[in-house]
């Protein structure tokens, strides 16, 4: 009699344990342990404080990090662009839990890099997603200092 009590009671602990867990938005993790992203800053140079932001909330970060790792087609530019050209430019700085860096650049909506790969070509449909990913979504966290 015990023992089915206490499987019964085992088996309604367990399963409001895992209904407690099931509206939760799962976390950005990018493989590896300590890969969980923390934080995404956007910044555009020159300087313009219409497309710098600050994102912390899941959705924001998912959805971010989805356009981030489309925009690129894979192709190599034929020449290696220069962000000292005097270009516009944004680059997004993913921070994750164990305190690492990966920095996304992309310059003119033509071309991108992470962080010292290789430059590659953007497609412009998903450029133009970005900026408006940008426009769309205010910062949801204050800048870090």
């Amino acid at each position: 009699m015990y023992r089915k009590i206490t499987a019964i009671f085992l088996s309604l602990l367990l399963a409001l344990s895992l209904g407690a867990c099931g509206d939760r938005e799962p976390p950005v993790n990018t493989s590896g342990p300590g890969r969980m992203v923390r934080r995404i800053e956007i910044s555009s140079h020159p300087s313009d404080p219409d497309f710098d932001r600050s994102y912390v909330t899941q959705e924001n970060m998912n959805a971010l990090l989805g356009i981030l790792r489309s925009l690129s087609t894979g192709e190599e530019p034929e020449q290696t662009p220069d962000l000292e050209g005097g270009q516009n430019y944004y680059t997004a700085s993913v921070t994750f839990a164990n305190g690492e860096q990966s920095v996304y650049y992309l310059l003119s909506h033509t071309y991108m890099r992470q962080d010292e790969d290789d430059w590659t070509l953007i497609d412009p449909e998903r450029s133009e997603d970005f900026v408006r990913f940008l426009l769309d979504h205010p910062s949801d966290d204050p800048p870090a200092e």
